[in-house]
């Protein structure tokens, strides 16, 4: 028998490792075997491409995987069929996880640090797998994406989708160790995490047939936390990311059992501010708020009857038969508008703050104030004053500027030392006058801080100074509205809508469209300082254009904006807040009345000689015998009583209406709660800001003129003009 070998082989071409043996041992096997030995030179003539003149392969060895990483996928419960990627230093690979959320990703080459990714029916969860071996443990589950989201600084996504030298860093041992560290103290409110590695330690999921472990147990607790809160995992996420060594205090409050008709409310100890008291146990009061059964302990241990959802409106609770009505702010703020008990049926506002512990080091920075204060003595109109005011590391007031409506900012005369602990809770000031003043903050989960204080002479609000931007054009804000005048007395709670229109970038101005009254405004934002905006004119739904000058003041990140008058006007000043609405909550118009006779049909128009307008607001009530005996009007943000008067021969021609009883001559005729059986002359006035108005009742509608008498400063000149609001008639 003849072989002939090709040349391939012959010259050692040939690399098959059957080939190699069969060079080394053919002579022997040949020689022994003839038969096989043909099949075995046949075989390696196939395996090297000979034979049949083809041309050799390239053939390349399979070279087992470099790294393993292995793991569970659970949220409680185990992430069966779940799609799992992985980027490392160098190498990527995926796999899909097992029915009890186990996974085993293997990954050609791949290096050290690796982060992970899942998908699940609510997003993406994270990890990420350290160490330098061929092999890691990496278990991915809500505490690992938030774990590697405070690395990132907030983004495991983008950490992921971009997983560089720079991103590498920061999930190296020391930032992990870190992070893990800040995650467990945000979360002890929730659950205990001392001791755990969420992404080592053995995660052992639920599945149908078996229960999990203790950490899969951890799991379980804080989403059922988070579903009684209404809170998503991102809100969480964003809430320790955004508020640093301060995520514990935020966190606290945020996981609390929420309100079914407004996720904003939750459970938990408030501190309720009222400017309008004088004792300090009412001015500064402290409840515990049960959101799921909307009632609220009082601190003599009394509990309130159950507030109501009203329908329809979202974040909006009425209580004490609609007299007490509250509105919750996104980020958890209540208002709180309600009409006093002292027989004068005066509509107030009381602002409540979940009740944090804040250290006065964390108010740090650049703050701007709005201020509605009686400075001019207990028995003057109230004013606004605003102020710009710097606060160091330690709290201390370094800065203090005065600023004067729309004049430029001045260095304030007086001294405040700064904030300092009060041990109840809050803190104090104390100004070199040695007057003390209360004050509160509260820290949203955004991480942004509003104070609300307390001080002899009225309110103040404040927020860090940001710049503001400019709404998109056509976007819409819902939002509630209510006014206080410069006597306290706060105004109907109003619900509107507004759509931004005319956004023009270059001069940073917008205007909204027409309001629930039907006035078009127009703002200027950063203006007169940084993170506040001016509005100097309104157009009436007739084109008239008006002077309505404010100056708004939004909190960042609380959903919530203040407003207070751009002019030095006696009798003028107010502060307003403005609250966005949740979704869902669409309705216009009086959402609860101000004083108790004062119903939405009160509102009319006030036209000052010259031309401007403005609203005007009466109610009346009367007696068994339908005879007026109480009422209250309002210019301009302003109200009073009815002068008392009595009638007689010798005042006949001024006296036509009192706040106190007053007879059929004097009043033209009898009226009911309709309206007056025929035209009757009514007389307010004077007022404390000297304003008199007289008129002519018919029906439900009362028109005249009024007169303002020169006083003085600020008062130089005698004013006038004409008004007719349809008048709100109740009986007693």
């Amino acid at each position: 028998m003849t072989l002939h070998l090709t040349a391939p082989w012959m010259n050692g071409r040939c690399g098959h490792p059957v080939a190699r043996r069969l060079r080394s041992s053919l002579p022997t096997a040949c020689s022994a075997l003839p038969l096989a030995c043909s099949v075995l030179v046949l075989a390696a003539l196939s395996a090297c491409g000979g034979g049949g003149g083809s041309a050799e392969p390239t053939p390349v060895d399979p070279t087992p995987a470099s790294l393993q990483i292995t793991g569970t996928a659970a949220v409680g419960r185990a992430l069966a069929a779940a799609p799992v990627a992985a980027k490392c230093s160098s190498g990527s690979g995926s796999a899909t996880t097992a029915t009890d959320g186990r996974f085993s990703l293997p990954i050609v080459g791949g290096v050290l640090p690796c982060v992970l990714q899942v998908a699940t029916a609510d997003g993406m969860l994270h990890s990420v797998a350290t160490g330098s071996g061929a092999s890691a443990t990496a278990n991915i589950s809500p505490l690992t994406d938030l774990v590697l989201a405070q690395a990132a600084g907030g983004d495991a996504a983008t950490l992921f989708a971009g997983f560089d030298a720079a991103a590498q860093a920061k999930v190296a041992p020391a930032a992990l160790a870190a992070a893990i560290t800040s995650v467990q103290t945000a979360l002890q409110s929730v659950i205990s995490l001392d001791g755990v590695n969420p992404f080592t330690d053995a995660l052992v999921a639920a599945t149908a047939g078996a229960a999990g472990n203790g950490l899969d147990a951890k799991l379980d607790t804080l989403a059922a936390k988070l579903a009684a809160a209404k809170l998503s995992l991102p809100d969480l996420r964003a809430a320790i990311v955004k508020n640093g060594a301060a995520a514990k205090v935020v966190v606290a409050a945020q996981v609390q059992p929420a309100a079914a008709h407004c996720a904003s409310l939750r459970s938990g100890p408030y501190v309720m501010v009222n400017p309008n008291e004088t004792e300090d146990q009412y001015r500064v009061r402290k409840v515990v708020v049960d959101a799921v059964a909307l009632t609220a302990l009082q601190p003599d241990g009394t509990v309130d009857a159950p507030a109501v959802p009203v329908a329809g409106k979202p974040c909006h609770f009425s209580a004490d038969g609609g007299r007490s009505n509250f509105i919750v702010s996104p980020a958890g703020v209540i208002i709180n508008h309600y009409l006093a008990n002292d027989g004068s049926n005066t509509a107030r506002i009381a602002i409540g703050l979940p009740l944090q512990t804040i250290a006065p080091a964390e108010l740090a920075g650049t703050w701007n104030t709005v201020e509605l204060g009686r400075d001019n003595g207990a028995d003057q109109p109230a004013v606004n004053s605003y102020a710009n005011v710097v606060v160091d590391a330690a709290g201390k007031l370094t800065t203090i500027n005065d600023c004067k409506y729309l004049l430029p900012c001045a260095p304030s005369g007086g001294v405040v030392a700064g904030f300092s602990a009060n041990p109840d809770g809050g803190f104090n000031t104390l100004s070199d006058g040695g007057e003390v003043g209360r004050f509160f903050a509260y820290r949203a989960a955004s991480g942004d801080l509003m104070l609300i204080g307390l001080v002899p002479s009225g309110v103040i609000v404040g927020t860090r100074q940001a710049v503001l931007s400019l709404p998109t054009e056509g976007s819409t804000v819902t939002y509630w509205d209510v006014a206080i005048n410069s006597q306290g007395v706060a105004g109907n709670l109003i619900g509107d809508v507004r759509t931004y229109t005319a956004v023009d970038a270059a001069t940073g101005t917008y205007s909204r469209s027409p309001s629930f009254s039907g006035n078009t405004d127009s703002f200027a934002i950063n203006l007169p300082r940084p993170g506040m905006r001016i509005r100097e004119t309104c157009r009436s739904a007739t084109g008239v254009v008006t002077a309505c000058g404010l100056i708004s003041l939004p909190l960042t990140g609380m959903g919530i904006t203040v407003h207070g008058s751009s002019r030095d006007t006696f009798g003028s000043n107010f502060l307003d807040i403005g609250v966005v609405r949740p979704a869902g909550s669409t309705s216009t118009g009086v959402q609860a009345v101000g004083p108790a006779a004062a119903q939405a049909a009160a509102l009319g128009t006030l036209v000052v000689t010259g031309g401007e307008t403005y609203p005007l607001r009466a109610s009346f009530t009367i007696d068994g015998n339908g005879l007026i005996n109480g009422g209250q009007y309002d210019f301009h943000k302003l109200s009073g009583t009815m002068t008392p008067c009595t009638y007689s021969l010798d005042n006949a021609a001024v006296c036509f209406g009192t706040s106190a009883g007053f007879n059929l001559t004097s009043q033209g005729g009898v009226i009911t709660t309709q309206g007056s059986a025929s035209a009757i002359s009514l007389r307010a006035g004077p007022d404390v800001f000297g304003y008199t108005y007289t008129g002519t009742l018919t029906g439900t509608v009362w028109t005249g003129t009024w007169t303002r008498a020169a006083d003085g400063a600020p008062n130089l000149i005698t004013q006038s003009g004409s008004f007719s609001v349809s008048v709100s008639i109740t009986g007693q």
